[in-house]
């Protein structure tokens, strides 16, 4: 999805993993971004504990 999130709950892919068009390095780190942030948020949802 656009947060990087497989079809498996929890599980994120980015990078040349993923099916697309381009696979450049800055791709790669953007689409990691994206998916560190997206698996924080769902650990903190899982857990009830936001970190800061």
């Amino acid at each position: 999805d656009d947060n990087m999130m497989t079809s498996q709950e929890g599980i994120y892919a980015c990078g040349d993993v993923r099916k697309k068009l381009l696979r450049q390095v800055v791709t790669a780190c953007g689409e990691g971004a994206t998916a560190a942030f997206a698996a924080q948020k769902y650990i903190e949802e899982i857990k009830g504990v936001s970190y800061k």
